[in-house]
């Protein structure tokens, strides 16, 4: 015969368990709703940006050049290039924390044959640096510039 205790005990744990589900399935909703959210705002950024460089010339070169901490590093070379941008997305993964910056070019890009650009920063649990290869038009690589022009080829790094 089974105690009181016995089955309260038995009870107890049957509504932990059913509180552990509802919980669980609470943090799923609530993080569904999240990402329903930020899918909803990005695609508002991204139809606001769209927009704008429909009626400002060189939108996305204007904002980057205008940035106080970008405006020191961007080169007329530079300029050239981000005039041709037609999209930028910011993403983050919350489960590697990476962190990607994509850039998407108009068909006139003189400089590379990309129509995009990516850099991921960021990973758990060591950090990474990961880079789009540019597929550099002949003789517009920075090298072949520097070169043409007698100066130093540039640090990859940099």
């Amino acid at each position: 015969k089974v105690s009181s205790n016995d089955a309260k005990e038995k009870r107890m744990n049957e509504l932990t368990q059913e509180i552990d589900q509802l919980v669980e399935e609470e943090d799923m909703r609530k993080a569904q709703i999240k990402m329903e959210c930020c899918d909803a705002s990005n695609k508002a950024r991204k139809e606001m940006a769209k927009l704008a460089k429909k009626q400002i010339p060189a939108f996305w070169r204007e904002c980057l050049c205008y940035n106080e901490t970008l405006r020191c590093i961007i080169s007329k070379e530079d300029e050239v290039v981000l005039n041709t941008v037609s999209e930028m997305d910011f993403t983050e993964d919350d489960e590697t924390a990476m962190f990607t910056v994509s850039v998407k070019f108009d068909a006139d890009n003189n400089e590379f044959t990309n129509k995009e650009l990516k850099r991921s920063f960021g990973g758990m649990p060591t950090a990474v640096s990961e880079t789009t290869g540019v597929n550099w038009k002949k003789g517009r690589s920075p090298d072949a510039r520097n070169e043409a022009e007698g100066r130093a080829p540039t640090d990859p790094n940099c």
